[in-house]
């Protein structure tokens, strides 16, 4: 599915050129003073985004186990998918593009995802049985769990954030990008080196949002022409129906469209108070909600995969219990880490 839906669409964005404009053209823009501040509406978008993440692990179980309901789980699978580069995608809006001191940028990451990482992937690993001469490998590698992946391909691009900056100005970075995450699905030398994933199959989501900082921090619903944004979800269920199949986070097209939906949209979301400050909650917990979710998703499924109720009750009710669960640990283990961190007031400013 993954190589009869990438090509179609990165040829569908080459030919109109509205999208080959919006992809590939760097946008003229002055860098945004503070990104990196508070925004509820990129809460809101990592809200739901980390709720679909959780969708696709349920998935993940449910297609294993149910063969026979595949083209369910192949479509929550499938409409899913823009969670991950969504969140590529923010990591790269929310970053500043003048950092006055590298030391406090990158000890900022240290507290903010490093730390957490480190913490929960050795209380899962004490857990596991697994012998504690293989935790350094299973950490470095992200293969403690499925999704820790994402850590270590984010950690990457922190690292090499400073090059990037140092190339912005490059008019081809956006294609070049968009170029080596699509070649990078095929040669797999460029996903995994000695089983460590590499960030060349996401660097599009990355420099994407850096690049288009602005647009998105000052968005402007009357520049978008909706009708191609939808003609290309239209395209990529059409691909979904005719060849009904999972897959993985290589969407080059899937995250960057659903993300201008949502911000189109933006003023109906944000109209529904109640819920819209749920999820805004759930965006502020996210990392904790990523790195927690998978084992209880693991452990709720294999307690009810054989209870005697229907599969789509099952698979709901899986969803359901795992998310409130992981949401209730997680906003435990957030506050227990802020009150820990307030013992160190320097390292504390660093978290906010």
């Amino acid at each position: 599915m993954e190589n009869l839906s990438l090509p179609i669409l990165s040829l569908f964005i080459l030919l109109v050129p509205y999208l080959r404009r919006h992809f590939f053209s760097s946008p003229e823009q002055k860098p945004v003073e503070r990104p990196g501040e508070r925004q509820n509406y990129f809460d809101f978008i990592k809200g739901l985004a980390i709720l679909a993440v959780i969708l696709i692990h349920v998935e993940y179980f449910f297609v294993y186990y149910f063969p026979e309901h595949s083209t369910f789980s192949f479509f929550i699978n499938n409409v899913s998918r823009f969670a991950v580069p969504v969140f590529f995608i923010c990591s790269g809006i929310l970053l500043q593009q003048n950092i006055p001191n590298w030391k406090t940028f990158y000890w900022r990451k240290i507290v903010r995802i490093l730390i957490p990482y480190l913490f929960v992937s050795l209380m899962i690993l004490s857990a596991s049985g697994k012998a504690p001469a293989d935790f350094l490998y299973l950490i470095i590698s992200g293969n403690t769990l499925v999704p820790y992946y994402f850590i270590i391909v984010l950690i990457q691009f922190y690292l090499i954030y400073p090059l990037l900056l140092a190339v912005k100005n490059n008019r081809s970075l956006l294609f070049i990008s968009f170029a080596v995450s699509l070649i990078s699905h095929y040669i797999p030398g460029l996903c995994y080196v000695y089983d460590i994933p590499l960030f060349f199959p996401f660097l599009f989501f990355f420099v994407y949002g850096t690049k288009h900082q602005n647009f998105f921090i000052r968005f402007d619903r009357q520049k978008i022409k909706l009708v191609w944004w939808l003609a290309g979800i239209f395209l990529y269920l059409l691909i979904f129906f005719i060849q009904p199949s999972g897959y993985f986070n290589h969407r080059l097209f899937f995250g960057p469209v659903i993300l201008i939906i949502l911000f189109y949209f933006k003023n109906l979301f944000t109209k529904q108070t109640f819920i819209f400050n749920f999820i805004c909650r759930l965006g502020k917990i996210s990392l904790w909600i990523f790195l927690i979710h998978f084992p209880i998703v693991q452990a709720f499924f294999y307690k009810l995969k054989t209870a005697p109720i229907n599969f789509y009750a099952k698979f709901i009710l899986v969803f359901i219990i795992s998310t409130i669960l992981s949401i209730a640990v997680s906003w435990f283990c957030s506050w227990i880490y802020k009150k820990l961190l307030g013992y160190f007031p320097k390292t504390k400013r660093l978290s906010d």
